[in-house]
């Protein structure tokens, strides 16, 4: 059974399987305080006249079941306010009426009651509402907004938030600063990366049906992680639904690389799962060396997949699809769930070229590179909620997502070194990422306590990375004998290596009203972080090729036959630091205070206290021996400060100012004494680093006219102080430079941001049916190199100093930041046809990709900085619902296709097109 008939057959059992299950009416809502928007805990909603009713939870919300069809009204009462009583409600066969209620304290002239929508934090315009009332500055996208465009992933929707870029699709940069100044939280809780040398997660691997919504703070507040700058990014994922819902959708795109020939190789029978089924396992193979037979060589090289060059492989159409269930049960809705699960399987391809100069201005290297790939991307969903009653809530929520990158390639060009000359280089290369987040969390309303809320959770995260047998060959041409020849040991290896993190995360928050300040609240609360983090890499290399066989291909010149006759001599090249364990423990406390200093003038405000001791262990993952003085340890002591004032000029207006102190400390891999390699260069890591200081300060003034509608202005000032960047610097075996990440001396960061949500009807009435978002960020940042530059050298255990003026600019803007980002996007939404169209458009100035040394000739400075270009995306989305139940919708991404382009002062040193692609769909909701 193909892929397509499976699907078929699932989504016929679907809707088979649906009239089975019975809708039922109900009543739903929130009650809120009128003055201050806070949920109602324990208020009385009744159906006046009957005896059915309920009580409001934690979050001020009730449903009340089982209600016959006709027409009612419903009164709310809670001791102290004034009861409200609304009529006319509407109550029909099967159907959802929800009512959102806002009671008056005794004593204030109640107001008419308006029956809006419940509040979707899906939606955008309860986002915005929320953002109104949130006590930090923050931006957010949701899955309505999310569905509107072509984006299947975080990844892709992020880049549309204000002030974030999204580098190679995953990693977020906030106000312009590297992935390492930002924080992710799901559902609330900090979750570990898959990537070993990031700090947050690769945002590629949430897929964005499994999204309600994600929120970006920008400003610090004590009840959130310390190691923060740029943004904390907090993924929230969907939550079950106040009725019983089934949806399914199956997807089909096209790209250049459909119904063609790419570049493929023979992998394993789950690929297509996201998974290796073991075929690319590293074998079960002792560590051997130089004085090993060659027979016992032959024999160890034959348990490996003699499998070497990429080949032309028809593939077709990428492929996707998406279930969920959900439903409330239980007499008063006291329990409800969302199972969801969603897919994606993507082919490509693409070619690009690189580029790198020597003192003369002659090309170090200079590569054409042709590349297939196979992306899968799945995710499976839990969540599960309990009401004890009114005052208790209990949930589980459950995350596994998987993604794998499959990879062929075959570069062919030229090199200047001593094996110099036209080279080709292969590469195999298969790459599985995993999360799994489980978290149970707790809410809890003690009106015996001081009437305080406790909200706890504990949460379990792994984060796995395998890649496994990565397989790299090089041949240089002989332009007597007219063939390729296989090059030395560095450039014909076979790379294995695994990394698994595991995180532990638990604590509650306290909070409480201080009756002698009206309107005020106090919160403390407690964290405990574990991380632990294994990884051990494998090498293995073939050497000492005899002339007799050297221009064999791979699979015949690297076959046991030829190591058991000594022509090809095959070793274990591990390195004695390929394994490290990796342990941090944080244990947090915070106070902080939210009170009216007049009625428009709020100020939130505290101390976070946060302990951290880092440890790393670097081992010989042959011997196990620990190499001990390349086994950082880290011990912080820290107490951090943050103010946030909100000032309300009206209702609909705000002005917001932040100040806090922050830091960003060192990643597990950045400290780690590790060599990764490809045919270009080695990366290292640097057990000299130390953490990163910050003080930040936030201005913001927002409007919002009109509900979903928005007009803000933020401007923002960041100091670092030993910020962290990744520099090329020389290595005797590499002239043109290998990544390290060091310490700067001290940099600034400043810029203003521009945000705008409105319809259109503003300008003319005609166009009442179009509205726009656009947001702009214009960021200027300089780092100046003061100090000298302490680095990590293969096989030394004291640092190598580089003094400032070795490079290439010892001023200059910070690494990964953009002077300006634009995003605009054009919405169309006609209910009466039932048509949606979204045009966006995103760009980035240019910004620093690498970090280079000096080099001049003859008072030419050869060797500048790296910069990627400016880079436009244009993205439709049309989609048309055909019935209630039925949707079609098509994407069109990346319509300009323009060249990503990276440039060293006039040289391209990088250059290709990511491709268009177009893809259709279809959904039915039950």
């Amino acid at each position: 059974m193909n892929l397509a008939t499976f699907l078929q057959f699932i989504l016929a059992a679907i809707i088979l399987s649906a009239a089975a299950f019975a809708k039922q009416g109900k009543i739903v809502g929130t009650v809120l305080d009128a003055e201050t928007g806070d949920p109602m805990i324990g208020c009385n909603v009744v159906v006046v006249g009957t005896a059915m009713g309920a009580s409001t939870d934690l979050n001020g919300g009730f449903v009340i079941q089982k209600v016959p069809a006709g027409e009612y009204s419903l009164m709310a009462t809670y001791i102290s306010y004034n009861k409200k009583t609304i009529s006319g409600i509407k109550v029909v066969e099967n159907g959802v009426v929800t009512v959102n209620i806002a009671l008056h304290p005794e004593g204030i002239q109640g107001e008419e009651v308006v029956i809006e929508a419940k509040a979707d934090l899906s939606n955008s315009s309860a986002l915005l509402v929320q953002q109104k009332k949130s006590v930090v500055v923050s931006d957010a996208i949701g899955s309505e907004q999310i569905s509107k465009t072509p984006d299947k992933s975080a990844g892709d929707a992020l880049k549309r938030v204000t002030g974030l870029t999204v580098v190679g699709n995953k990693f977020v940069y906030v106000r312009g600063l590297g992935e390492r100044y930002s924080n992710a939280q799901l559902n609330g809780i900090e979750i570990p990366s898959t990537e070993p040398e990031k700090k947050i997660i690769p945002m590629d691997i949430f897929p964005s049906g499994s999204i309600q919504n994600v929120t970006v703070v920008k400003t610090y507040n004590p009840d959130i992680a310390a190691d923060f700058s740029g943004g904390l990014v907090k993924i929230n994922t969907k939550e079950f639904p106040d009725q019983f819902y089934m949806a399914a959708s199956i997807s089909s795109g096209i790209n250049r690389a459909s119904f063609s020939k790419i570049l493929r190789y023979q992998g394993s029978g789950t690929d297509f799962l996201g998974f290796d089924d073991g075929q690319r396992k590293r074998p079960n193979v002792p560590s051997f060396n130089g004085t090993a037979s060659n027979d016992l060589k032959a024999r160890y090289n034959n348990k490996f997949q003699n499998i070497w060059m990429p080949i032309g492989h028809q593939v077709n159409n990428n492929t996707g699809f998406s279930l969920s269930l959900g439903n409330s049960v239980g007499s008063n809705s006291n329990f409800g769930y969302l199972v969801s699960l969603t897919y994606s399987a993507d082919f490509n391809t693409r070619n690009e070229t690189e580029f790198f100069p020597i003192a003369d201005g002659t090309p170090a290297y200079d590569y054409k590179t042709e590349k297939g790939s196979y992306s899968v991307l799945w995710g499976a969903l839990l969540d599960m909620n309990a009401k004890i009653n009114a005052n208790n809530k209990i949930s589980l929520k459950s995350v596994y997502n998987v993604q794998s990158d499959d990879e062929a390639s075959i570069t062919k060009g030229y090199v200047n070194a001593s094996s110099g000359g036209d080279v080709r280089y292969t590469r195999l290369r298969y790459q599985q990422r995993a999360l799994l987040s489980s978290q149970l969390l707790g809410e809890h309303q003690i009106k015996e306590l001081f009437n305080s809320k406790i909200d706890w959770h504990f949460a379990y995260s792994q984060a796995d990375r395998n890649e496994p047998d990565t397989r790299l060959t090089g041949y240089t041409f002989n332009n007597n004998s007219n063939q390729y020849e296989a090059l030395g040991q560095s450039k014909n290896t076979r790379f294995f290596s695994d990394m698994i993190d595991k995180e532990i995360n638990t604590g509650f928050d306290w909070s409480f009203p201080v009756t002698m300040l009206k309107g005020s609240k106090l919160k403390v609360g407690t964290l405990y972080r574990k991380k632990d983090r294994d990884f051990d890499a494998y090498r293995y290399a073939y050497s000492n090729i005899q002339d007799a066989v050297r221009t064999q291909e791979p699979e015949l010149l690297f076959s046991s036959a030829n190591i058991g006759n000594g022509l090809v001599n095959f070793e274990d090249n591990t390195q004695a630091n390929d394994e490290y364990t990796a342990k941090e423990n944080l244990f947090a406390g915070y106070i902080m205070t939210d009170f009216p200093v007049t009625t428009q003038l709020r100020f939130v405000g505290g101390f976070r206290y946060e302990n951290v001791e880092t440890t790393l262990k670097s081992f010989d993952p042959l011997s196990g021996s620990q190499n001990n003085s390349l086994s950082p340890k880290f011990s912080d002591n820290d107490l951090f400060p943050a103010v946030n004032l909100i000032y309300g000029l009206s209702d609909r207006m705000n002005v917001r100012f932040g100040f806090s102190q922050t830091k960003a400390r060192p990643q597990f891999r950045e400290l780690a004494p590790f060599r990764y390699d490809d045919y270009r260069r080695s990366t290292y890591g640097n057990p000299f680093l130390k953490a990163s200081d910050i003080t930040n300060y936030d201005l913001r003034w927002e409007f919002f006219p009109n509900p979903g509608e928005l007009l803000a202005a933020s401007f923002f000032y960041k100091h670092f102080a030993n910020p962290i960047e990744r520099f090329l610097l020389p290595n005797p075996g590499n002239q043109t430079g290998d990544p390290v990440p060091v310490n700067g001396g001290s940099a600034n960061n400043l810029g203003l941001e521009l945000e705008l949500r409105a319809s259109l009807a503003h300008l003319f009435s005609a166009l009442k049916k179009f509205s726009i978002t656009s947001n702009m960020s214009f960021i200027y940042s300089r780092i100046k190199q003061n100090d000298a530059i302490k680095v990590y050298t293969l096989g030394s255990d004291e640092p190598t100093l580089f003094s400032p003026d070795f490079l290439a600019n010892e001023s200059r803007p910070m690494q990964g930041q953009s002077p300006y980002i634009i995003n605009v996007g054009l919405n169309y939404a006609n209910v009466d046809t039932r048509t949606e169209m979204n045009l966006s458009y995103n760009v980035f100035g240019k910004r620093v990709a690498e970090i280079s040394t000096k080099l001049v000739n003859n008072g030419e400075k050869i060797y500048d900085d790296v910069y990627e270009q400016p880079y436009n995306q244009l993205d439709l989305t049309v989609s048309q619902k055909l019935s209630k139940q039925v949707k079609v919708k098509a994407n069109w991404k990346n319509i300009l296709n323009d060249n990503v382009v990276f440039k060293m002062g006039k040289f391209v040193t990088n250059e290709y097109k990511p491709g268009m692609s177009f893809s259709t769909s279809i959904s039915y909701d039950f």
